[in-house]
């Protein structure tokens, strides 16, 4: 994650997921260019539908079984997509090679093996604003235990998007402008503040 950070000079970081407790490790080594962080669909707290999620996916990929992974998908975390998007998920799930369900594999046995204690002890070094959106539908990652963020980072805050699941903006129209008005409402100030910079850099410097 921070190699990418530096490769892009990413000034922003969004995550979706699982994504967010790599997201708070990196960004507890204070990469100097990042000035906000967005993470989306993620809590500290693996409940007992993200448990049994996970343990069903594991048996699942390490069969590679894709008829059972592809639905066991689109009927949990993906329940809210509508119909097209499950139908090209599940054909994309059930066409993943031999190699791409072993790591996925080793990502759901990685996730239940987390110990939340690294990212939300990481969480007390991180300097920069971050904004938690949960979808107010998603029983995985449910809006009020990613609340309890709020015991170990300096400054972030939380938005709940109705009538929406895990996948949120991928859900329908309303969910789409939702987040949408939310992430921008939150990254705009910074946006403001650097527009204004980038104005007065573009005069001429003047020597006496």
């Amino acid at each position: 994650m921070l190699e990418l950070i530096d490769h892009f000079n990413a000034e922003h970081v969004l995550s979706f997921s699982w994504g967010g407790a790599a997201t708070l490790v990196a960004l507890a080594h204070r990469p100097k260019r990042i000035e906000s962080a967005v993470i989306s669909s993620f809590s500290p707290v693996i409940n007992e539908k993200m448990h049994d999620y996970l343990c069903h996916g594991i048996t699942h990929l390490g069969a590679h079984n894709r008829y059972d992974m592809g639905h066991l998908i689109n009927n949990t975390v993906g329940k809210h997509l509508p119909t097209l998007f499950k139908r090209f998920n599940f054909r994309h799930i059930s066409s993943l090679d031999a190699h791409e369900y072993d790591q996925m594999h080793y990502h759901f046995s990685q996730v239940l093996e987390l110990d939340p204690d690294n990212y939300l002890t990481a969480g007390k070094n991180i300097t920069v604003p971050i904004l938690f959106i949960n979808g107010a539908l998603d029983e995985y990652t449910c809006a009020h235990d990613a609340a309890h963020f709020s015991r170990y980072l300096r400054d972030c805050s939380f938005s709940t998007i109705d009538a929406t699941g895990h996948f949120l903006d991928m859900e329908h129209k309303a969910a789409c402008r939702d987040s949408k008005q939310v992430l921008m409402n939150f990254l705009q100030p910074a946006q403001v503040s650097r527009d204004v910079h980038n104005r007065v850099q573009d005069y001429p410097s003047l020597t006496f």
